[in-house]
């Protein structure tokens, strides 16, 4: 069953009231009553913060894109894009003929090079940061992007989509993992790849969640990514088994 939007706010709100929230409990002994302060996890809300109600929709809430993307190392070189190019410099940072067109620079900070990544290895990543004027990203890199919301539930299934406008532009916010487990909490990486050449800018609403409810016995996510927080590359390597939990 999906939420609906005044479901969802309804839930994110009784969620503000109590996440974190703390109070007294009685402890009952043998020789007298004793008191113990407990902080609410239980999290059998939605969590989202922060929450803009005027983000929420008929069936889902707005996310909006954080202001830092990473990208593999082994997979991009780095163009040098100041007005003044040092000569003496490999040719391979300088932005090439075919990158520019109407008399517009559409390199972005990096482009692809065909190298590749291992399953089994750490893969270094680098920071972009998107600055006020917005970023270039470019076909063919993966971004590593970040919602600016935390989100996370014990009893409802976040499920993360691109929204419409977004992917009427070729934006792809996520290649596979839009899923979220039962228990997960904190901002959403976003496996972001372009089909042209954009521009994005931080802050904008970039992609949705919805919530399912759940039947049956509930197990709890405990994986790598529990609370985290911006971009976080694979994790993968971690695992001896291959799993990506």
């Amino acid at each position: 069953m999906i939420l609906t939007g005044p479901e969802i706010r309804s839930q994110t709100e009784d969620g503000k009231k109590r996440h974190g929230k703390k109070r007294e409990i009685r402890i009952p002994s043998k020789h007298a009553v004793r008191t113990k302060t407990v902080v609410d996890t239980t999290m059998d809300y939605i969590h989202i913060d922060p929450y803009d109600p005027d983000l929420v929709g008929p069936n889902s809430v707005d996310l909006r894109l954080g202001d830092k993307l990473l990208v593999y190392e082994s997979a991009v070189g780095r163009f040098d894009n100041r007005a003044t190019v040092d000569r003496n410099r490999d040719t391979q940072h300088w932005p090439r003929p075919e990158t520019i067109l109407g008399g517009v620079d559409m390199t972005g900070p990096v482009y692809p090079t065909g190298g590749h990544l291992d399953m089994r290895k750490e893969n270094p990543v680098f920071e972009l940061e998107i600055p006020e004027k917005g970023i270039m990203l470019r076909p063919g890199i993966l971004y590593l992007g970040t919602t600016i919301e935390c989100i996370g539930s014990n009893a409802f299934v976040p499920i993360v989509e691109g929204r419409s406008s977004i992917g009427r532009l070729g934006l792809h916010v996520h290649v596979t993992a839009g899923f979220c487990d039962l228990g997960f909490k904190g901002q959403i990486t976003l496996e972001i790849h372009v089909i042209h050449p954009i521009r994005v800018y931080a802050g904008v609403p970039i992609c949705q969640a919805y919530f399912l409810k759940p039947e049956g016995e509930i197990e709890l996510y405990k994986g790598r990514y529990r609370d985290q927080k911006g971009p976080v590359p694979s994790r993968i390597h971690l695992a001896q088994d291959g799993s990506a939990k």
